[in-house]
């Protein structure tokens, strides 16, 4: 988990919630070992509904292969628990930017990318409908 989206509060009144969040990650792959090298920061951990979250990340493709599709999901994930002790989880894709092709030996910066949080979330949405 990179982040949490909390029901609407005042998050000076959760001081680690401001803390700025740094993703790395290391793909390896191929015969010859070669590496996809993931990287960004946000700006925070913690969002409210109706919030604005800023992603700066970097993709370096180490590869011979182009990388065929990339992108950043906001997914909503959900822990229901019942009485009786029984647990689900529901997940949810609420927003997906999609950057297309990552050529072999290039790079790829994402700066500044905007990704709006729901006012609404959306299980809440669902069941409104239902």
């Amino acid at each position: 988990r990179l982040l949490n989206v909390l029901n609407v509060c005042n998050l000076r009144d959760h001081r680690e919630s401001l803390q700025p969040a740094t993703f790395t990650k290391t793909i390896t792959s191929g015969f010859l070992r070669k590496t996809v090298n993931i990287s960004g920061r946000l700006e925070k951990i913690a969002y409210v509904p109706g919030e604005e979250i800023l992603i700066h990340a970097e993709i370096n493709n180490n590869t011979g292969d182009n990388l065929p599709c990339c992108w950043i999901r906001l997914t909503e994930v959900v822990d229901y628990y019942s009485s009786d002790g029984k647990h689900m989880t529901t997940r949810h894709d609420v927003v997906v930017n999609e950057y297309g092709v990552v050529p072999a030996h290039n790079d790829l910066t994402i700066e500044m990318e905007s990704i709006l949080v729901p006012a609404i979330p959306q299980s809440a949405a669902f069941r409104a409908n239902s």
